[in-house]
Order: structure tokens, then sequence, then C-alpha cells
């Protein structure tokens, strides 16, 4: 489970889990904000799928990579302001392999 403080996300993963994103290449962590009432979750219909609130990224780094904890669980900031939105992830896409001109 996530909470905000100090204009964070802060979310707090399994050691063995942060250990397999760290070790895989071009690795990224998203975390999807989601109503508390499961049923405000989700809106589907032939031509769409919507998820409602808001999904958070973090892009692991070379630091992250350095710093694998021998403890139960790894607790990651995500800053606010990293919101998984269409450019974002075009972005992130971009970065991991660039698109032909």
């Amino acid at each position: 489970m996530a909470i905000i403080s100090h204009g964070n996300i802060v979310y707090a993963l399994e050691a063995k889990n942060y250990k397999d994103l760290v070790r895989s290449s071009n690795s990224v962590l998203i975390v999807l904000w989601l109503p508390k009432d499961i049923d405000g979750w989700l809106q589907q219909d032939a031509t769409s799928l919507r998820i409602f609130n808001c999904a958070y990224y973090y892009k692991i780094t070379r630091a992250d990579r350095r710093d694998i904890p021998n403890k139960e669980s790894k607790t990651i900031y995500i800053p606010s302001t990293q919101i998984l939105t269409g450019d974002a992830l075009l972005q992130l896409i971009d970065e991991i392999q660039p698109r032909e001109p």
C-alpha cells in the first residue's frame, strides 16, 4: 500500500521484488493509485478501458542498482509530479528503444 507524504508517493516494495526490478535492464516501477471502492477502479466498454485515479512511475537508476537491501522491504519515494501520462510513457519507451525517424 502506498501513501502520499511530503510530495512523494511512498511505496514499500518487498526486497525480492525490488531485487528482481533492479537486476533487469531498463526497469520502471509503475504504481497505480486507485479509488478505495473497488467498483470505482475501472470503466470498460467495447472501445475503451479507463482506469481511475492515477499512475505514477519511478525509473530505476544506477544508484538503485547499487543499493540492494538485505532486509524485508525497500521503500521507494516517487515524486508526485511523475504521473504516468501518455507523453511520459512515450518518453520512457523512447529512452529504452528510440523510435525510427
